[in-house]
């Protein structure tokens, strides 16, 4: 991160990332929320900007996005408000986006992850534009609305001395608390959550330089990893530019995965452009302090916390603490069998969790959801092993048998196999 030749400046990136939130209806419509339905099968008058046709706003969304604040530090305000922003969206029918400008849900807060804290903004609502389809000739574009209105978290962070590989790391780590809270699925491969980054230089601290206030919006990461390469190759990009004398221009750009490169989609619009005007047919968003206490109390133990107890409660090694708390079903999981077994120590459940179980969570793909086998199962499955009754590879016999038909018992299942051990000294003597 040493900026030789470039006065002083350095690299910096900032995040705009959308999170489609997990309430049951779009932001100002009764519609179901459900971007993966046939297409225009979710579509209502509000929806569709017909004229006459008024939002409501959903409560449950404006729940989601407080807990999210919350979770990360931010200050929500008990007064919010919404705005309408004027921009030719042509898969949005009013041609006017509502979300919030000037009062936003929340401000403030950061997320650290590996030693690089990213100090957040502001987090706001915003309804969903739709998508635009290839059409039934070819040269036509469709229109699918089904996920127009749908509800959306803005999460807008303050820019900090970064490289590709610290953000593809902070950006994982956000994904994995909007999952882990129930927010969103949090999935950038469909859509589910979105990132745009902002990269330019920061001035030190005394004095000021017009390079710093020319950033380059990053749009087009589908991945953790497209982001670590976009952010890498426009750090390159800028510099070499600065380096040859020539200044910078404040652009949006996309990136193009298969040439690893990105290219100028247009010149970055300012907010004048925008046109924000306050929303007039929706009242202002109150939260108040019993809410918000009633939001914190019934907050789950976050991710980092999680970890931290359990190397303290159980003594567990690092990768194993890595994934029993990767998502918080893993982890509920794990402290199930270790509550429930009788010989077998936490350790061991925690290693046999965080390989087999967890192995086997990936390949079916599972949502996060109670695992198939029960709790209570795997901790008499591992009890047989650790009174002596089986032995390891028995043990895994035992539990793929057990995973497609959880209904049986361990020790049935294992007798049934000749893998149990039912005799001692008596049975010995008879032998």
């Amino acid at each position: 991160m040493v900026a030789d030749g470039l006065n002083g400046l350095r690299p910096a990136v900032g995040l705009e990332i959308h999170v489609r939130l997990r309430a049951p209806t779009k932001l100002f419509c009764g519609c179901r929320n459900d971007a993966h339905a046939e297409p225009n099968t979710l579509i209502c008058p509000v929806c569709m900007g017909l004229p006459g046709s008024l939002p409501v706003l959903s409560a449950d969304a404006v729940m989601l996005g407080a807990r999210m604040a919350l979770a990360l530090g931010a200050r929500v305000a008990p007064v919010s408000r919404f705005d309408r922003k004027h921009y030719f969206y042509p898969d949005l029918p009013r041609n006017y986006q509502i979300t919030q400008k000037q009062a936003p849900l929340a401000v403030g807060g950061s997320l650290a992850v590996a030693g690089m804290t990213m100090p957040l903004e502001r987090m706001h609502l915003e309804e969903d534009a739709g998508r635009l389809l290839a059409g039934p000739r070819p040269g036509t574009v469709a229109v699918d609305l089904n996920r127009a209105g749908a509800p959306l978290l803005e999460i807008v962070t303050r820019p900090v001395p970064a490289a590709g590989a610290g953000i593809r790391a902070w950006l994982r780590e956000l994904r994995r608390l909007v999952r882990w809270l129930g927010i969103g699925d949090g999935s950038l491969e469909d859509g589910s959550l979105r990132c745009d980054a902002n990269v330019g230089f920061v001035a030190p601290a005394d004095r000021d330089d017009p390079a710093a206030s020319a950033w380059s919006e990053l749009k087009n990461l589908n991945s953790p990893g497209a982001v670590q390469r976009a952010v890498d190759f426009e750090i390159g990009r800028l510099t070499d530019r600065l380096r040859q004398g020539n200044g910078l221009v404040a652009e949006t750009r996309s990136w193009d995965a298969a040439a690893g490169r990105t290219a100028l989609l247009r010149r970055k619009e300012e907010t004048r452009d925008y046109r924000f005007l306050a929303e007039p047919d929706l009242p202002p968003v109150e939260l108040t302090a019993d809410r918000l206490a009633d939001l914190t109390a019934a907050m789950p133990e976050l991710p980092w916390d999680r970890r931290a107890r359990f190397g303290r409660e159980y003594g567990l090694r690092d990768e194993v603490l890595a994934t029993l708390c990767r998502d918080r079903a893993l982890g509920d999981y794990f402290e199930a069998v270790a509550r429930a077994a009788r010989a077998a120590t936490p350790p061991v459940a925690a290693n046999w969790i965080a390989t087999e179980v967890a192995g086997r969570w990936d390949s079916d793909r599972l949502e996060p959801v109670p695992c198939p086998l029960p709790a209570e199962k795997l901790a008499r499955l591992l009890d047989l092993k650790a009174t002596g009754r089986m032995g390891g590879p028995a043990v895994k016999r035992v539990f793929a048998a057990l995973w497609e038909d959880p209904d049986r018992e361990p020790a049935a299942v294992a007798e049934a196999l000749g893998l149990l051990d039912t005799g001692g000294d008596a049975q010995l003597k008879q032998w």
